[in-house]
């Protein structure tokens, strides 16, 4: 509850709205679904912040604004003040560190949208702090991360399932 508590409060305070992030969710495909999504989002012009994992080559992969990846010297910046910020906390983890700086970077570049995808399930997932969001994708499911998310298809699903909120509008290739 703290860290969706603090997660909330930076989306507040870097002015995140729920009703323009996409949320994404699944076992796999979630990368290239976060790409075709921000893709299609470019093409009206809009500045899309994108927060992925895990990343290939480098970190600084996980936070791009359009195509580009978050600078060295923004990430270095903007990863002290998250390290500052979270220092007292118990919770951080390296994923939970990039996502507190991709929603700072997102609020500082003001994007129009942001496409997140989460790291491991979904309902209890860092990715999942905000309770009014739109849009929300999962993609399929298959045997994931059995030791946290259970060993059966819809132990995993109902996890997966977990971003799904009142309203929103949720697209699956699930028939």
């Amino acid at each position: 509850q703290k860290r969706k508590a603090f997660f909330q409060s930076l989306a507040k305070e870097t002015c995140m709205r729920a009703d323009k992030v996409i949320h994404i969710a699944g076992s796999k495909g979630k990368g290239s679904c976060v790409e075709h999504i921000a893709a299609a989002l470019r093409t009206s012009n809009a500045r899309v912040g994108i927060f992925t994992s895990p990343h290939l080559h480098t970190a600084r992969e996980r936070i791009k604004i359009t195509t580009d990846l978050i600078s060295k010297a923004d990430l270095t910046r903007i990863g002290q003040m998250t390290l500052v910020q979270t220092y007292t906390e118990s919770w951080p983890v390296f994923f939970d560190l990039f996502l507190a700086a991709a929603v700072r970077y997102f609020g500082e570049r003001q994007v129009e949208y942001v496409v997140l995808e989460t790291g491991i399930g979904g309902r209890y997932d860092s990715t999942n702090f905000l309770d009014n969001t739109k849009v929300g994708v999962i993609t399929s499911i298959s045997y994931d991360h059995m030791n946290v998310l259970g060993d059966t298809l819809p132990q995993i699903a109902l996890q997966k399932a977990g971003i799904i909120k009142p309203g929103m509008h949720v697209f699956t290739p699930a028939t």
